[in-house]
């Protein structure tokens, strides 16, 4: 029998581009998806199970938790029976939708991330849940980091949210997208370049924990 040298290699070839078609893509988008460190999912349960210790704690007591943030991630604690957080930036609003793993009538605290998708009035993935916060939990104030000269208004409703890099990044996005930030805010400018109408959060973040009358409360 011969061998056809010449068409072995061909179809060789083939497979070969074949599998770099197929599997390239996926191994990128799955880089991109599962891009959260180890550290940061550590601290995420330990920051759960530290700020958990404030339910049994007494009015008055306070502590001081560290967080550590990924870029492009956020941590997100959805109020009881609501079934998204939402963070309005002036120039941006970020919304999370509520995961299935978190209990309806009690407190849930999340970590998530932003996935590059088509998806994209839902850009952002829960990676961790804890869906039992039984404490009347709130955040004074939302901006956490250095705030932008343009930045005038920065709220969040039915919980709270700490991101970082996320509201940057959708203001990176409309100005690619030829979108002037002036046409969605014109009083954005005062002060400053609109592009700046965020807070930037390093990587570390320390938060403060007071109870006072029942209620837990956190600033930085």
């Amino acid at each position: 029998m011969k061998w056809n040298k010449k068409g072995i290699m061909v179809k060789f070839l083939v497979v070969v581009l074949l599998s770099i078609i197929i599997f390239a893509p996926a191994c990128i988008i799955g880089s991109k998806f599962f891009r959260l460190s180890e550290q940061a999912k550590k601290n995420f349960v330990n920051f759960v199970d530290e700020m958990k210790k404030m339910e049994d704690a007494v009015d008055g007591e306070r502590t001081t938790l560290l967080l550590i943030l990924d870029k492009e991630t956020a941590i997100v604690y959805f109020e009881p029976n609501k079934p998204q957080a939402r963070l309005d930036a002036q120039l941006a609003e970020l919304i999370f939708d509520k995961p299935s793993s978190c209990q309806d009538d009690s407190g849930c605290l999340c970590l998530f991330r932003e996935i590059e998708d088509d998806d994209e009035e839902n850009p952002y993935q829960s990676a961790l849940c804890e869906s039992e916060i039984n404490m009347d939990l709130q955040m004074d104030d939302c901006g956490v980091g250095v705030k932008g000269n343009a930045l005038a208004r920065y709220q969040c409703y039915d919980g709270f949210v700490i991101e970082r890099n996320l509201v940057e990044n959708k203001l990176g996005l409309y100005q690619a997208l030829g979108i002037a930030l002036t046409a969605i805010s014109p009083t954005a400018a005062a002060g400053g370049n609109p592009g700046d109408a965020y807070y930037t959060a390093g990587r570390r973040v320390f938060i403060k924990a007071e109870k006072e009358n029942g209620v837990v409360s956190l600033s930085t």
